[in-house]
Formats: C-alpha cells, structure tokens, sequence
C-alpha cells in the first residue's frame, strides 16, 4: 500500500523491482496481503491494461479463493475473467471450481461469476456450450431476483434485471420466455423496477406466451401512477412490432383504451397506434371512427396531439372528414400553440392532405401558411414553410413526390442498444456499464487520475500554501509594536473581553510573533487532513 502511494505522488519513482517484488507477493501465505498485492498492481499498471495474467496465477488463486473475503473474491473472479483457458478441459476445470460461488448470497459474488462464465463461452466457436452456460445460469440469477423482492433490497433486483436483460439480447431470450411470470411487476415495487421489467417482458414474447403477457399489460395501464400506465401503454405497441401474431388483439386493446376518455391513457394511445401504422398501415379501417372522439381528451396533450394529426395527414384518403378535423384544429388553437411538436405536425399534415383532397384543403392550407408567417417567429418553421410554398408553385408534381412519397413498410424495431454497443457492454459484464447501457468510455473520462497527475497537482498547491505560510509567519514576526499582535497580548491592561475581539484567526491558533516552523509544519498537515482551513 506504501508503494501505491508513491505512485500517487510520483510515478516515476516505482521501478522495475518493485513491480517484480508485488508479484511475489501474490504467493504470500497471508490472503489479506495477496488481496492488497492485487490491488496495487492493478492500479499501478492500470496504464498497460492491469495485472500480467498467466495460468499458474489464476490457479493458485482460485485454489485458495475461500480464504479471501467478498471484496477479495470478487477481485480474483474479475481477474479470472480477463484470463483465457488455452483449452476446453482447463475451461470446465475452472467452472466446475465456481460452481458453488453460483450459490453465494452475495450477488456481486454471483454476477462476477456469470462475467467469468460468459466470457469463457461467448467467443466460442462451439455455440451448445455458450446455450448450455446460459442455461446453468438462468436460476441463480431468478433466484438472486426472488431474494431481493422478499428482502426489498430493489436496487440489487434492478441490477441483477440489468444483466438479463442484456444475457436476453445475446442469445438467452428463448431460455427466458419460459419463465416469463418470473418478470410480472408487483404493486409494491418502485417504478424504475416496474419500468425494467415490462422491457424484459417485451423482450422475451412470442407466439406462445404474449397473450398472457399482453392481459398482465393490460392490467398495468390501470395503475395508479400515470407514467407507469403510459408506460405500459407504450410497451403493448413495443409487442405488437415485435410479435405480429399479437397484433389483432393489440388492435382491440387499443380501440378499449381509446373509449377510456382519460387523457393520458387516449394519448399515449394514439401514440403507439401512430407507431403501429408505420409498420401495419391496413389497421387504419379500423381506427377510423375512433379518431375525432378523441379530440377533446388530447387537447393539453401535444405528444397525442401531435400524432393524431400525424395520422389524418397520412391516411386522409381514408378519413372523409380530415380536412375539417384539421381547419377545426386551426380555428381552436389560432395563435395559441405553444408546442412546436404541434405546428410542424399541423404544416406537414395540411400539406399532405392537400394532395388528397385538393378543393377542401386550399384555403385551409392557405390559412396554415398565414398563422405561421404571421404568428411565428422560429426560423426554421418559417423557412420550411417558404419552401412548400415555393415548391407547390414551381412543380405540384414534384412537391407531391417529395411531401407524399410512398414509404416502405418498417421492418427494423429500434432498440436503445446497436450491435457495436451490445458486444461492447456484454464485454463490461458486473459494471456500471450494464446498468447505464452504455460502454464504460461513454460514462468515464480516461485519464482524470492518470499518472497521477491530480495527486502532484495537489502536491503543488500544498507546496504554495508553505510558501503563504512562510509569508503569513515574517508578517507576524516584522509587526512592530505600535498595535501589533506583541504589543497587544503583552498589554496586561486590556481587558479579556476586548482582546477576544482583537485577536486574528491566526491568534486564535496561537501563530502569534513565534511562528517557528515547526508550527508551519502541523498546520499544514492540518490543513491536509482537511482540519483546518485557512
């Protein structure tokens, strides 16, 4: 540890041999010792990617991994991780010695142990034994999960989700979706866990398990807290993308929520339905009659707003009273919407919906263009709408080809992880990295304690306070004694009360004319154990 420390301050005085001394130490009989050992090397050679594996290593610290205590254990099991087996029978070998840790109540030591077993198999060209390893791992982490909703620990529980919930986007979601009932959120459970788990319940769908995901939904959306029902909402149209075979019950669903007349519960409807018809355009039939009911629910709602009015530009053809929903939207609103969502969704759909139904929508497309220019002062806005002007009366033709262009059917469901991201995460198992989705450079600035720059920086500062200090000590000592801090204290006539109020802070102190170095000295390690501040 006094080694570490030195690198703190100054990193080049570490040698060779010192390096090669905390090596030996990793054979100390002492664990305490081994675990230190570790732990220095791991910071020293941070820069060169941490400690140097090799095979004899990891064996002789898996073998007297039960005298280490759980911050030790999970440094060892984070170091067998970096390790790679040279050959299947080294790499059973090594499972068959963490089987038990698979059972440890501890869940960092459970999760460390999932990271050793998953980066031994995920690159392996035999991919039966990576489903098996997931297979094997699957209770250990439901169980981890059970304990946590008995005890209430929920962030652990959220934690352990984090990492099904990535081990199901790589490879684990047909194991998962068998216990499906396993992720149904309780009452009682706080939001961002409710939250975790409607995601999962998306994830692991499928033909033969969504309807009873799809009535477990259902009920959510009669919560009691309003976002976790949106959020429901929303996760019953991430089902329908994803599980086709769900999408005629998904359509009744969402006609039921629709007559609900509750304004979250209507908007964040029309919401997912607009999602829906990008992928599923034919349901529009039938949504038709359901569309100008729900005006008044969504009035102060510009999400919901918006994606109607999204819908009646798309698919006016289909609405015979498009046009005058949207000239009632202007009359209502006016110069009134505040919300940009609103105008530009409001722009596009009148311009489409001219080329629909062209003798309707000339003068109520003329009134949109008046209430922008006149009304709003966003530059954007205002040259988007120059630019429709400007292109329906140089070539209708063309401007029909630009605005209403026909659009493919979308066959990508958007995911909060890509590829890159996904390998780069199941690589940073056990991290934070799980838990924010993102790798750990995305999250981390490299090099803040690099080289230990911000200890010398430290150093430096307390080097100038000395150099105030040394000041501070000749200004108390060159006082003359006409009213100077001598004169002061050696007036045996001032009373008691008036030299209290007299004294400086260094008076107070006692750094009075005798300030001797030695007194420099303790105050600044003072002030370096934070005691004092000047």
């Amino acid at each position: 540890m006094a080694l570490l420390k030195v690198f703190h301050l100054n990193h080049q005085l570490i040698t060779e041999k010192d390096i090669e001394a905390l090596y030996e130490l990793i054979k100390d009989k002492d664990s305490l010792v081994v675990m230190n050992t570790l732990y220095v090397l791991n910071e020293i050679l941070k820069k060169e990617g941490g400690i140097a594996i090799s095979g004899k290593m990891i064996i002789h610290l898996l073998n007297i991994l039960k005298e280490f205590n759980e911050w030790g254990q999970n440094m060892v099991l984070n170091l067998v991780a970096r390790y790679t087996p040279k050959d299947e029978d080294q790499m059973f070998s090594i499972f068959n010695v963490l089987e038990d840790k698979l059972k440890h109540s501890s869940a960092s030591i459970v999760l460390a142990c999932v990271k050793v077993f998953i980066n031994f198999t995920s690159n392996n060209d035999n991919a039966s034994i990576y489903d098996q390893v997931i297979k094997r791992l699957k209770d250990p982490l439901i169980t981890l999960v059970t304990s946590g909703e008995i005890n209430g620990n929920n962030e652990m529980c959220y934690v352990v989700l984090s990492h099904i919930y990535l081990i199901i986007q790589k490879g684990g979601r047909q194991l998962f979706s068998e216990i499906y009932k396993s992720f149904f959120a309780k009452f009682e459970e706080p939001l961002y866990l409710k939250k975790l788990k409607l995601e999962i319940l998306v994830q692991i769908a499928n033909s033969s398990n969504y309807q009873e995901i799809l009535t477990e939904m259902e009920e959510y959306v009669n919560d009691v807290n309003s976002t976790f029902a949106k959020h429901a909402i929303r996760k019953i149209g991430s089902l329908g993308l994803r599980v086709e075979n769900a999408l005629v019950d998904i359509v009744n669903l969402i006609k039921t929520l629709l007559n609900r007349s509750i304004d979250y519960i209507v908007g964040e409807s029309l919401c997912v339905l607009q999602s829906l018809l990008r992928k599923y355009p034919a349901i529009i039939e039938e949504f038709v009659r359901y569309l100008e009911p729900s005006i008044p629910s969504v009035e102060n709602d510009q999400r919901g707003l918006s994606a109607l009015i999204w819908i009646l530009g798309e698919f006016g053809d289909k609405v015979e009273n498009a046009p005058y929903i949207i000239e009632n939207l202007i009359d209502f609103f006016s110069s009134d919407i505040q919300s940009s969502q609103i105008i530009y969704a409001l722009l596009l759909a009148g311009c489409k919906l001219f080329f629909k139904s062209p003798g309707e929508m000339q003068i109520i497309l003329g009134k949109i263009f008046e209430m922008i220019l006149k009304n709003y002062h966003d530059v954007d806005l205002r040259d988007r709408t120059y630019y429709y002007y400007n292109l329906m009366n140089k070539d209708i033709g063309l401007a029909e080809y630009i605005i209403c262009g026909d659009y493919s059917a979308v066959d990508y469901l958007y995911s909060d992880m890509d590829d890159e991201y996904l390998d780069q995460i199941f690589s940073q198992l056990n991290t934070l990295s799980v838990v924010y989705r993102k790798p750990e450079e995305k999250f981390i600035k490299s090099g803040t304690l690099e080289d230990g720059n911000v200890f010398m920086k430290k150093r430096n500062n307390d080097d100038n306070l000395q150099e105030d200090i040394d000041q501070r000590g000749n200004e108390f000592t060159n006082k003359d004694t006409e009213g100077g801090y001598e004169n002061l204290l050696r007036n045996e006539n001032i009373q008691d009360n008036q030299t209290t109020n007299n004294l400086k802070s260094s008076d107070l102190l006692g750094l009075n004319s005798k300030f001797d170095n030695v007194s420099r000295f303790v105050l600044i390690c003072l002030y370096r154990l934070r005691l004092v501040a000047l």
